[in-house]
């Protein structure tokens, strides 16, 4: 399924998002578009999972729509090199957590709870709309050797059922508490 996308022999940084759009641009669509621009030339492509609305996409952009499939998905976030995020806001970010649990690091924009539930050596977020330091994070992330197993983990163990559960009892006991 995977092999169709012509991205064997690829750098493919990942973009997950339920709508690409520059219409509604709440995910931050145009910034991966530019992105792709910086990166022409290169062995540099950006795979995107969502429900694809923008025409005439950077010949390094490869949208494949949108999935359904938690294996299709998940398979995709172990292959990337790099997921990108590019949201304005996040209320938890599952993006940032799937990918890492996948073994993936994540780069991105600050959206409030990305850069708060991400594993800060496996992950760096920018100033919004910092598409300059946006892209040298990448490249800087790009030349480091990650090791995806131990991302996996560390991630597993952070966003695990019991672990949440013991937060969540945790917070709710404090917050009955006081």
């Amino acid at each position: 399924m995977i092999s169709k996308y012509k991205i064997s022999g690829k750098i493919f940084l990942l973009h997950v998002t339920p709508y690409f759009s520059t219409q509604i641009d709440f995910k931050g669509s145009k910034y991966i578009i530019d992105l792709a621009r910086m990166f022409v030339g290169t062995y540099i492509v950006i795979v995107v999972v969502g429900r694809n609305t923008v025409k005439n996409l950077p010949p390094n952009i490869i949208s494949i729509g949108q999935t359904n499939n938690s294996d299709t998905l998940s398979k995709f976030y172990s292959m990337a090199e790099i997921t990108i995020l590019t949201s304005k806001r996040e209320t938890f970010s599952m993006v940032t957590a799937e990918s890492l649990m996948c073994g993936t690091p994540v780069v991105g924009f600050k959206a409030g709870a990305p850069e708060v539930i991400a594993i800060s050596e496996y992950s760096a977020f920018v100033d919004y709309a910092d598409i300059q330091n946006l892209y040298k994070t990448i490249q800087i992330f790009l030349n480091r050797d990650f090791n995806h197993s131990v991302i996996q983990k560390e991630a597993k163990s952070k966003y695990s059922i019991g672990t949440m559960r013991k937060k969540y009892i945790k917070e709710y006991n404090n917050l009955v508490l006081k």
